[in-house]
């Protein structure tokens, strides 16, 4: 998973030849907003652009930065022909971080846990 930090949003990138399970047609994909579900998908890449103002980004003040933060998660879809599915649903955080006006830093993962904003 790849996180670039823009100033308006935050794009990340999954490589499917890494994560070759997360398969639309399986998967109900989104962000901590379950009505922000958009997402591209080319041979190599699951793209998601998420917004820092929308879609459940919280922020957090530290210091003299803000570190935006969201969780695009995967929820395995019900089928009938299946009856046990070994693919768990899956969370993946990220943040981006920024001081002054532009990005400070990218940061692929965050741990999960409560997010206070201040």
């Amino acid at each position: 998973m790849n996180v670039v930090c823009h100033e308006g949003s935050m794009k990340v990138y999954f490589d499917l030849l890494l994560y070759p399970w997360l398969d639309s047609r399986n998967m109900h994909m989104h962000l901590i907003d379950p009505a922000c579900d958009s997402y591209s998908i080319t041979d190599q890449w699951l793209t998601v652009k998420v917004p820092l103002d929308g879609c459940g980004t919280q922020y957090i003040h530290e210091g003299d930065v803000i570190k935006y933060v969201n969780t695009f998660m995967c929820h395995v879809l019900p089928s009938p022909d299946r009856l046990i599915s070994r693919v768990p649903d899956i969370w993946f955080p990220f943040n981006c971080t920024y001081g002054r006006g532009h990005p400070l830093k990218i940061i692929g993962a965050l741990p999960l846990g409560k997010i206070k904003e201040s």
